[in-house]
């Protein structure tokens, strides 16, 4: 199946069909599983558990017997660096795989359909975009509670008018193309409109965005778990390991917040060089299809 583009002269032209949104998140999210097996595996063959007091072993130094060294309850930093993996990585990627779906299919929707629906729709996202992130935090939590559930909503709340955003954007110059008039001449439904010419033709910005967003969800549950509102404790995680190590820094115990930041550091860069390299992977395909 084809569908009709504009060429630089003005004329429509065949192009072979897009590639799914799906087909490029598949290796980046192979990734994020990759990375997760990685680090189950190392929590797995560590002799110490990420949650458990060792005694007589607080603020101990790096060493070969401690790598990343202890923290102020005598666990060992190495181990749950990796072990925070799963709330650090995981959580945030499942809140924007559900801000992405939600945006993405209210976005082309109300750029699709325009009008009250466009109005209402953009007037609601920006009202979402105006609560500090961190009052949003403490209203869910103080309504929820606090913990993962909650965290992956809080992500795909804060996500879902960026995405919408995008989405919409990227959909209104389209809404009104030759190539979507020319189906709803034929008779096509709004629905296949959307999911056939218009979905693949906005595939591109979507899925750059998404693991920017990804890198964006990461602080986000360092910042809330730092504050105490966010993953409890004892439970493995880069911004509570942060917390702890912060009341002692002056004391010369650096490694206990040093570390699980540089992962939060080398984190959010990936995820960003990431999406970069999803762009260039769309780019290059389009080249070699055209």
């Amino acid at each position: 199946m084809t569908h009709l583009s504009r060429n630089p002269t003005g004329a429509y032209a065949q192009t072979p069909k897009q590639r799914s949104l799906w087909s490029f998140l598949l290796w980046p999210l192979g990734v994020v599983a990759l990375i997760y097996g990685i680090s189950q595996l190392v929590v797995w063959i560590s002799p110490y558990d990420p949650e458990r007091t060792i005694e007589k072993s607080q603020l101990l130094p790096p060493s070969a017997q401690h790598l990343f060294g202890t923290d102020s309850n005598g666990m060992d930093i190495f181990t749950r660096i990796f072990a925070a993996i799963e709330n650090d990585i995981l959580l945030p990627v499942a809140g924007v795989i559900t801000a992405l779906i939600l945006g993405t299919i209210a976005g082309v929707y109300a750029g699709f359909k325009g009008k009250y629906l466009d109005s209402l729709a953009s007037r609601f996202t920006e009202g979402l975009q105006a609560i500090p992130l961190f009052l949003l935090g403490l209203t869910i939590v103080a309504a929820l509670g606090n913990g993962a559930t909650v965290l992956i909503i809080l992500i795909a709340i804060v996500n879902i008018p960026i995405f919408f955003r995008l989405s919409r954007s990227t959909t209104l110059p389209l809404s009104n193309a030759d190539f979507v008039l020319a189906a709803r001449g034929a008779g096509l439904s709004d629905f296949r409109i959307i999911t056939k010419h218009l979905v693949p033709n906005i595939t591109v910005p979507i899925v750059a965005q998404f693991p920017i967003s990804c890198g964006y969800g990461i602080q986000v549950v360092a910042g809330l778990s730092f504050l105490g509102i966010g993953i409890p404790i004892p439970s493995a995680e880069w911004g509570l390991m942060i917390k702890d190590g912060a009341s002692i820094l002056v004391y010369g115990n650096w490694w206990v917040s040093f570390f699980p930041g540089l992962a939060i550091l080398i984190t959010v860069i990936f995820f960003h060089i990431l999406g970069r390299q999803i762009s260039r992977d769309y780019q290059r395909w389009i080249a070699g299809r055209s």
